[in-house]
């Protein structure tokens, strides 16, 4: 094998490593749905069809699909109030504010207002395969804290996919529906009030009936709701809020299909080198 001919082959070498790579960053994909406040805590039948997550201390209140990995990173745990009353088909006997707690498991018995939280931000990893899937996170500001928060999706890569999706309250529970493939980060961030907080993780088949909703914010309505006063807890120090600039962010749509034009781009290349390793070889017999 002459010089040339090495070289080539090198050339190669790299261009099919350089594909293996540009697929495995690109198996990433996110896509918000919607923001969701009617269903509260009453998550059975609703959400967590194929698992779920309610955060708590006890880990069976957990049932995490075979097919997902979830990793956490930056966070705290704080319990506000579990009662273990049935559910007998009427919440007469709840307050308005228990009733945003999560049922504690599908058999509906008892609620529990918990959540993973952090003063700035903290991080939730999903992996849910090659297969696309629902995920949705529940997020409840328990004891009516005037939180706000931002959601950005990223890949394994760093890069964004979706957001961020901002959230100008969530007192009565919000829960923000996504579709998503392969290795993603969530990144949960405190945009006002004490803290951020997340309460729960629900795993879904994709709904084709759902339409994405175009807005990535949601702002708090002018009419205040009926709420009752706030259980008397105790909250972590504010955090000094830090000012950003405003920015229109759009759901990356362009993640899948730029994707198979940098893998059409690398077939051509590897196309190229191996005709030239062809025509070298012939040229040194």
């Amino acid at each position: 094998m002459t010089k040339k001919t090495k070289i080539a082959a090198i050339f190669l070498t790299v261009m099919f490593m350089a594909l293996i790579m540009s697929v495995n960053v690109s198996a990433a994909a996110a896509q918000f749905l919607d923001f969701e406040r009617k269903t509260r805590g009453n998550w059975v039948g609703k959400y967590g069809n194929e698992g779920y997550i309610v955060i708590s201390a006890d880990q069976s209140l957990q049932k995490i699909p075979s097919y997902a990995k979830i990793d956490y990173a930056g966070h705290n745990f704080w319990e506000w109030q579990s009662f273990d009353r049935e559910y007998t088909g009427s919440e007469d006997d709840l307050s308005y504010q228990e009733e945003g707690a999560l049922f504690r498991n599908p058999e509906m018995k008892g609620r529990i207002a918990a959540c993973y939280y952090q003063g700035d931000s903290f991080y939730v990893n999903v992996d849910v395969g090659s297969e696309t899937k629902m995920v949705s996170m529940y997020m409840l500001d328990y004891d009516y804290n005037g939180r706000e928060a931002a959601v950005t999706v990223y890949d394994d890569g760093g890069k964004k996919l979706v957001g961020p999706v901002e959230l100008d309250y969530y007192d009565e529970g919000c829960y923000l529906s996504f579709n998503i493939s392969g290795s993603v980060e969530f990144m949960f961030e405190n945009t006002g009030g004490v803290n951020v907080v997340l309460s729960g993780i629900f795993f879904d088949p994709v709904d084709p009936s759902i339409v994405p909703n175009a807005s990535l914010k949601e702002v708090a309505p002018t009419v205040e709701s009926n709420k009752q006063p706030p259980l008397a807890q105790e909250k972590a120090e504010p955090e000094e809020e830090e000012e950003t600039e405003e920015e229109l962010n759009a759901v990356d749509e362009s993640g899948g299909n730029s994707a198979v034009v940098i893998i059409i781009a690398v077939l051509a290349v590897l196309a190229v080198a191996v005709a030239i390793v062809l025509v070298l070889g012939r040229r040194t017999k």
